[in-house]
């Protein structure tokens, strides 16, 4: 709830209420928009900060372990892309695996790429 002061300032006339009546809630909901830019303003530096210092620290054994996902002892690219979007907060794994799922139905002749005659024979589908 707002006012208009301590009460020995306020609206005297019928117009000045009525005013009062859709001034007072628009001004609020004007400063809780500001407030909010601002906030969200803030966040994002924060966290384009902290994605600046995670790409630019020491990749770590564990690390390694982590984005070697067939543990063939190399990083192939779906590897590191997994890993990079995981660790950095900007995709869930859990999403990833049904995007795989989804690769992996389309791969209709299961040789690992997708073609157009994968595509075309899922279109006909």
């Amino acid at each position: 709830m707002t006012s208009v002061g301590y009460g020995d300032v306020s609206p005297q006339t019928q117009p000045m209420r009525l005013l009062a009546v859709f001034f007072i809630p628009f001004s609020v909901a004007v400063t809780a928009e500001f407030l909010s830019s601002l906030a969200g303003i803030y966040i994002k530096r924060k966290s384009l900060d902290a994605e600046v210092e995670f790409m630019n620290r020491r990749m770590t054994e564990e690390d390694f372990k982590d984005m070697d996902i067939d543990g063939d002892g190399t990083i192939y690219y779906g590897e590191f892309l997994t890993f990079m979007l995981t660790a950095m907060g900007k995709v869930e794994k859990e999403e990833l695996k049904n995007l795989r799922k989804v690769y992996l139905k389309l791969d209709k002749n299961k040789d690992g790429s997708l073609s157009k005659e994968d595509l075309l024979v899922h279109a006909n589908f």
